[in-house]
């Protein structure tokens, strides 16, 4: 279930993603607006359960490498996972390395993952939680079509809803 975009290669999590995976997930400049970092083994223990999740006959989470084209370098994941949060929605999550935020890239990247694989494996509604201070989401999400439905002390509930002919 890979795909990519005009500017990024974008495919399944592998063993080799790992310390990248935990480089993100316990940078506290790059956690910032997602929720507090990890340390290094609840990072490797996160890892472990998303490879795990990934190789079950109907997984209950998708995550996905993002690689510069130009270069091949890691910039960032993008993942998806049912959530009892959501009524056994699918959440979307993305995470960018600190040098890749602000540049367009989860927008282009989103486009792509649903354009490309959540049409054809029939999910057409996206969840997503943000920080309230997480201003460049929040106004990335509104242009791709969320719209908020409920707010709690820490987040806003966002969700997108697929309607006939509809595409980002």
């Amino acid at each position: 279930m890979a795909f990519s975009t005009s500017h990024f290669y974008v495919t399944i999590v592998s063993d080799s993603d790992e310390s990248f995976y935990v480089s993100l997930l316990t940078d506290p400049i790059t956690m910032r607006c997602i929720e507090k970092p990890l340390n290094q083994r609840g990072a490797i223990e996160r890892f472990n359960k998303e490879l795990f999740s990934l190789s079950q006959p109907q997984p209950r989470s998708f995550l996905w490498a993002i690689r510069r084209k130009s270069d091949n370098s890691k910039v960032g994941l993008i993942g998806i996972s049912q959530r009892r949060m959501f009524e056994d929605g699918w959440e979307l999550g993305v995470i960018l390395s600190k040098d890749s935020v602000n540049q367009g890239i989860a927008k282009e990247v989103i486009e792509g993952l649903v354009n490309k694989i959540l049409v054809k494996i029939g999910i057409s509604r996206l969840y997503g939680r943000i920080k309230h201070d997480n201003l460049i989401s929040i106004s990335m999400v509104i242009g791709l079509g969320f719209y908020n439905y409920k707010n709690d002390p820490d987040y806003g509930y966002w969700v997108y809803e697929e309607r006939t002919g509809d595409k980002f």
